[in-house]
């Protein structure tokens, strides 16, 4: 029986969007995630003036620095860079084994309150051991380097953050996988491969909170089985089992019956952008 899921994958992948489409879709899951000692430690290394300088030959070394006024917080566009710096050449000299030994007390902790964890940023063997002990299943989310960099130029404006040779990057091909999700094409091929796997494990939550009307409001189409996965509709009425949605083509309105766990009611942004 699965106690919760694990992407791993190389940097822009696309393991945040499986976290999103996981979240979305189930009931129960928390996110943990693997680098949140790194970050701990890592804001508290900054907040005591510590820095990296960045060298011309794409090499860097540690400098001290003002101690800044207020406790340093870690933003992700800004200071993921540093940061995976700080892990290799400082957190991890001191303990190789921190995020497996946070994961050991975390995941019971979650599952231990009837939650499920879900991790987007599995990268290192013992992380994936630890995982799968604890009887998640992992999940690869693969892209091709051409793919990775294109978004990370959408999102970071340069290449500064690819790093192939750092070791958050040696060991994902190598991991032991339970399944591979090819994330090359377009969002709904993505979905619905995740779908695919993901409802072997975890029924999809009903859509509606039945105290609450949902005409007029936009849903998508998550039922795997459907031919009309990924499609975007609005809500014409709905009861505690069904919904009927209006699926809008060029040529015409077809007027649809689904039951209230094959749609996803108002997805977010980043589910809409089909």
């Amino acid at each position: 029986m699965s106690q919760g899921i694990a992407f791993g994958g190389h940097k822009c992948a696309g393991k945040d969007e499986a976290l999103a489409y996981v979240l979305a879709t189930r009931a129960n899951f928390m996110t943990v995630r693997c680098k949140t000692p790194i970050v701990q430690g890592y804001e508290y290394w900054k907040s005591q003036g510590n820095a990296v300088q960045w060298l011309p030959d794409g090499t860097a070394e540690h400098v001290t620095v003002p101690v800044p006024a207020t406790f340093w917080q870690y933003v992700k566009e800004r200071d993921d860079r540093e940061m995976i710096w700080y892990s290799k050449n400082i957190l991890r000299t001191f303990d190789n084994l921190v995020v497996a030994k946070y994961l050991e007390k975390r995941i019971p902790d979650v599952i231990r309150n009837e939650w499920l964890p879900a991790i987007p940023d599995m990268r290192f063997p013992e992380e994936a051991k630890t995982c799968a002990d604890l009887g998640l299943t992992l999940i690869k989310i693969e892209a091709s380097e051409e793919v990775r960099k294109q978004r990370m130029m959408q999102v970071y404006g340069n290449l500064n953050h690819w790093v192939p040779d750092d070791p958050s990057e040696k060991y994902v091909d190598s991991l032991k996988y339970n399944y591979i999700v090819t994330n090359e094409g377009s969002m709904v091929s993505f979905h619905l491969q995740l779908e695919r796997v993901i409802s072997r494990y975890y029924p999809r939550r009903p859509a509606f909170d039945m105290e609450k009307d949902y005409t007029g409001m936009p849903v998508q189409i998550i039922n795997c089985d459907d031919e009309r996965f990924g499609r975007i509709g609005v809500v014409m009425n709905h009861d505690t089992t069904s919904v009927q949605v209006s699926l809008s083509t060029a040529e015409k309105i077809d007027i649809e019956h689904f039951f209230v766990t094959d749609v996803l009611i108002n997805p977010p942004t980043s589910l809409l952008s089909l």
